[in-house]
């Protein structure tokens, strides 16, 4: 009897140390493609209550650092509500990216996919949704404010 003790010891001793080290070694593979990712995510948030203006031909920049750059282009368009003001940019700190369509009828839905830094580049994937008709003209665009922390060349990538 005694003897079955040991001998079940043993193998469940056994069992154990085989399993936590298949367990590192899986741990050190997901550790390992962590690690090769050659893009990282890049944290943004979405201004609101803008719009270009008027006497702009052509498209905006991709990339705006400074705010008299800035005012070139877009003007404020504050509503009421909690929610009214044009989001706040310092332009000290941050700088924008712009994903700007050319001027248009049709209902237009500009959707960011993904934003992340590889090497120097700065890729900002996007697909556009064109609908139907409203019977007047906009200029969609969606404009991201990015830290200055993370900076870099930017493309933009329609899928």
């Amino acid at each position: 009897m005694k003897k079955n003790i040991i001998t079940v010891s043993f193998a469940a001793a056994l069992f154990i140390s085989c399993n936590s080290g298949n367990q590192s070694a899986e741990k050190s593979k997901e550790q390992n493609n962590t690690e090769t990712v050659t893009g990282a995510e890049i944290t943004y948030k979405k201004a609101e209550n803008y719009f270009v203006k008027n006497n702009v031909t052509g498209t905006v920049p991709a990339k705006i650092t400074s705010q008299e750059e800035f005012d070139n282009y877009f003007g404020m368009a504050t509503t009421m509500g909690e929610n009214g003001k044009p989001t706040a940019i310092d332009f000290s700190k941050e700088y924008v990216i712009v994903i700007d369509h050319i001027s248009t009828k049709n209902k237009t839905e500009i959707i960011l996919s993904g934003i992340e830094k590889k090497g120097e580049d700065i890729l900002v994937n996007y697909t556009i949704n064109e609908g139907e008709d409203v019977g007047f003209e906009t200029h969609p665009f969606l404009m991201l404010i990015v830290n200055k922390d993370t900076d870099g060349n930017v493309i933009l990538n329609k899928q």
